[in-house]
């Protein structure tokens, strides 16, 4: 118990002495402004600055107020990046990203369980 302890500690440790997400990424526009929820215009993001190779090129996304999307695609295709990009988390290169009201994420964490029912 003692161990698993240090290890949930040195987790949170870690977490806490992360970097702030920069503020500047995504552009929080008033709700009654714009008939749009979420807005990306010509945008390209990167998970790593440095790189040559942005990781999502020429995005263009506009989801209107009240609008369902389903983001779909095979392993490896950026879903999770586009996601990321949206909560500010992905470092932007160039574009604008615009949202309006409230969002929510619930990322998905895959799990296995011994065991049978």
């Amino acid at each position: 118990m003692i161990v698993q302890t240090k290890v949930s500690l040195d987790r949170i440790a870690s977490f806490l002495s992360l970097s702030e997400l920069d503020s500047g990424l995504v552009e929080i526009v008033p709700r009654g402004s714009s008939d749009m929820s979420v807005e990306i215009v010509d945008g390209k993001f990167s998970w790593d600055v440095t790189s040559c190779n942005p990781t999502l090129s020429d995005v263009n996304l506009k989801v209107f107020h009240r609008m369902k999307v389903a983001v779909c695609g095979p392993v490896g295709s950026g879903k999770s990046s586009l996601l990321s990009c949206i909560l500010g988390e992905v470092p932007k290169l160039s574009g604008n990203v615009k949202l309006s009201g409230t969002k929510a994420y619930v990322g998905q964490s895959p799990w296995i369980q011994s065991g049978t029912i």
